[in-house]
This record gives C-alpha cells, sequence and structure tokens, in this order.
C-alpha cells in the first residue's frame, strides 16, 4: 500500500507564512497591555483575510469563536494547578494495568496488518504505535471536544502569544486544505486534536493519508492517525531495529549523579561502571549505542538505559514518565514483561503542599531551590542533590516522603537554633 502526503507543504510559502506570524504576533505583544480580547480577534479576522484565506472558511471559523472575551472554561484549564505531583509509579499504575494491556494487544491484532505495512516504510514497531493511541486518548475514547479555533483564540491572547497564533492561522489553513468545517475542528483545551493528539501544525507538517481515500482524518480515521503517528516518528528520527532502553542493575554503591537524561555515554562506559542487564549479564558491547541513564523513582526504584528512539517519544511529549510509560506499554502489547522487579518504594503522588514545603526546607537550609511554587523543576532536583550530597545519601535527586520528612526535621532543628 501506499501511503499519500496530501497538500504538501511548500518549504518557501511555508517558511515565509511561519514568519510573517512571528513579525505579527511581535507587533500584536507590542501593543497588549492596550488591546482588548475583541480587539485582538478582530485582528485576528483582519489578518486571516489578508493572508487570503477563502471567506467562507473565515466565517465558518469565528461563528465558533468567543467575540468578546476569552473562553472561560480554556482560561480555567490553562491555569489549573495540580493537586498532586505525580511520581514515576503513580503515573504508571494508572495507565499500565492488564486490562489496559490486554485492549492494547486487541487493537495491535485488528490493526497488524496495516501496521506491518507502517513499520516498513517508517521503521516504527507498530505496538508503540498503539501504545501512544492508548496513552494520548484511551485508544480513541478521550479525544477531547473543545473547539480548536476558540481553543487557540483564547490561548493566543492570554499566553504563549507566537505559539497559538501559529496555531490559529495553521487551523484555518487546514480547514480549508481538508475541506473539514469549524465545528468538526475538535479536541483538548490546549488544541491537540483527533486520536493522536495532534496539535495544527503537526498535522499540517506530518498528516499522512493511511488510507489512500485522498483526505487526512485524524478525529475518525484510524489509518491516517496511525500512518501520521509513524511518519511523525519517522521524520524525528526514529532508529529501525533499535530498541528505545532496557531496564538495568546497577552495583550497590553506585554515583548516582551519572543518571542525566541529557548526557549519554557509549555501552562500553556503562559496562565500566557496572551497570549490568537484569540477568546479571554484562550489556552488549555490539551495536556501540550511547545511552543515558534514567532513574525515575530514585535509587530505590527502576533504573533504565535509553537510547535514541526513546528521545523520540520524548519529541511527542517531552515528559520523562510519559516516555518511560509508553516504551513499557507497547513491550507489553507486544507480549514482554513490562517492570522486571517489585520495587520497595512509594506508589503514591506526592500532595503540592509537600512540594511547596520541601522547597522552602531547601532555601531555609541554603540548597537555593528557587521559587516555593509547587513544580520540582530542574532547579529544585539540583538544590535536593547538593543536599542529599551533603549528607552522604544516594544523589538521585528524587522526592518522596521520606526526604521530605528528613528535610523538615532538618529545617525544624535549624529554626529551633537560630
Amino acid at each position: 500500500m501506499t501511503f499519500k502526503r496530501i497538500f504538501p507543504p511548500n518549504i518557501f510559502i511555508w517558511a515565509i507564512f511561519m514568519l510573517a506570524i512571528f513579525i505579527c504576533s511581535l507587533v500584536a505583544n507590542t501593543a497588549k497591555a492596550e488591546q482588548s480580547y475583541a480587539d485582538w480577534v478582530k485582528y485576528l479576522k483582519i489578518e486571516a483575510e489578508r493572508r487570503n484565506i477563502k471567506q467562507s472558511v473565515i466565517d465558518d471559523a469565528f461563528a465558533h469563536i468567543n467575540l468578546t472575551s476569552p473562553n472561560e472554561k480554556i482560561v480555567r484549564s490553562d491555569q489549573h494547578q495540580p493537586e498532586l505531583m505525580q511520581t514515576f509509579f503513580s503515573y504508571y499504575d494508572k495507565r499500565v494495568t492488564d486490562e489496559f494491556i490486554s485492549e492494547g494487544k486487541q487493537h495491535y491484532a485488528k490493526y497488524k496488518g496495516f501496521l506491518e505495512e507502517l513499520e516498513k516504510k517508517y521503521n516504527v514497531p507498530g505496538v508503540y504505535i498503539i501504545a501512544l493511541w492508548g496513552m494520548e486518548t484511551r485508544y480513541g475514547k478521550i479525544k477531547g471536544r473543545h473547539n480548536i479555533l476558540n481553543a487557540t483564540a483564547t490561548l493566543s491572547y492570554t499566553r504563549r502569544k507566537n505559539f497559538f497564533t501559529l496555531q490559529f492561522f495553521t487551523a484555518l489553513q487546514i480547514m480549508e486544505q481538508y475541506n473539514r468545517p469549524a465545528e468538526q475542528m475538535t479536541g483538548s483545551w490546549a488544541s491537540a486534536m483527533g486520536h493522536m493528539q495532534f496539535i495544527p501544525t503537526t498535522l499540517h507538517d506530518y498528516g499522512v493519508d493511511g488510507d489512500n481515500d485522498g483526505k487526512i482524518d485524524i478525529w475518525s480515521n484510524e489509518y491516517d492517525a496511525f500512518a501520521s503517528a509513524a511518519y511523525y516518528l519517522y521524520k524525528r528520527g526514529w532508529q529501525a531495529d533499535r530498541l528505545w532502553g532496557r531496564e538495568v542493575i546497577v552495583p550497590k554503591k553506585f554515583n548516582y549523579s551519572l543518571a542525566n537524561i541529557k548526557k549519554k555515554h557509549s555501552l562500553k562506559y556503562w559496562r565500566k561502571k557496572k551497570v549490568r542487564r537484569l540477568d546479571g549479564r554484562k550489556l552488549p558491547t555490539k551495536p556501540n549505542l550511547d545511552a543515558a541513564l534514567v532513574i525515575p523513582a530514585g535509587a530505590n526504584g527502576p533504573k533504565f538505559l535509553v537510547y535514541d528512539n526513546f528521545y523520540r517519544f520524548l519529541n511527542w511529549n517531552y515528559s520523562t514518565h510519559n516516555a518511560l510509560t509508553v516504551g513499557l506499554l507497547g513491550n507489553a502489547i507486544a507480549g514482554r514483561k513490562v517492570l522486571q522487579s517489585n520495587y520497595d518504594v512509594g506508589h503514591n503522588a506526592l500532595k503540592r503542599e509537600y512540594v511547596v514545603n520541601t522547597q522552602i526546607y531547601l532555601n531555609q537550609l541554603g540548597y537555593k531551590a528557587g521559587k516555593a511554587d509547587g513544580k520540582f523543576g530542574s532547579k529544585s532536583r539540583k538544590a535536593l542533590k547538593r543536599y542529599q550530597k551533603a549528607h552522604k545519601l544516594p544523589i538521585d535527586g528524587y522526592l518522596d516522603i521520606n526526604i521530605y520528612k528528613r528535610l523538615k526535621q532538618d529545617a525544624d532543628k535549624k529554626a529551633r537554633a537560630s
């Protein structure tokens, strides 16, 4: 079967289109202090007309947009602060269940022939396409009901103006090129659409007509959605006949500061550090792949060496928890064991107040964790690692209830002494 790319973007025209949006967004950003939402919507309409979008498309799109004030539901979703910080296991346990794996296997069996054709063309094993589908929309059950035009109009005014302005005008282009009415341009509040939750620019650049019916429909046509997902991963650099990663074991007195998703080393390097396969055998030497060590649940949890294909999952969604879960779910759909061992670590998410207090305690103890905002990012993790190093603990930067209690005790002790 031949898969068709419909409306392939002319690179030169597309570059001019994106540059024009960037320039217009800079102008719009400068004027934002004086500009109301209603005026911003008027600007979007004038700009759409200037770009020679068909008037019928413009009229249809703006009939589905809030004209006087941003959409409140979308603003609330955007500003929502989660009450819990997900740990790896709190994230993983909700998604990789026996029932979910079984459903994934059923879908893989149903589409196996087509997925094998995709793998021949794009190198990506079908089990990971099904895993991504499951992770994104629970195998097509939850695709979002927000109107994308309304969502991108609101978000281009309230935050990330350049990004969502580009999404808005690209959505208009998709309506025009795909002959898709505005009422069918649906997705998440953040403008992710269809079975695989593509944003408009991703659909524009990577959309594929999987069943050769002359159109691309990632909302109701699984073949188009799967082909588009495979093409995306292929173009982002998926390597044929390569693992995304493997679970490994490390020696007792291991230097956990070597775990860094941004620093890859050769397998020869990891062999020298006594990192081994789960059965105790040495790591392979051929092919001599580069790999990073990831420890998503700290020193007492699972450890993974991840290869280049893992980073393609990160291209899709830049979340280590998500990327590992996609890989493990795909492995399970293929019939392999998911996690090889049982780990004595906490599986519950942490309350946001614990995260905020941890940042406060680290700051009080002189470790400069930054703003106590409940977002345990790289600055907070580096601060925690400095604390762990000073107290001769495993330097894994992992926040759990045990390290929280220890920090609280040390901060209280310092406060009493001062």
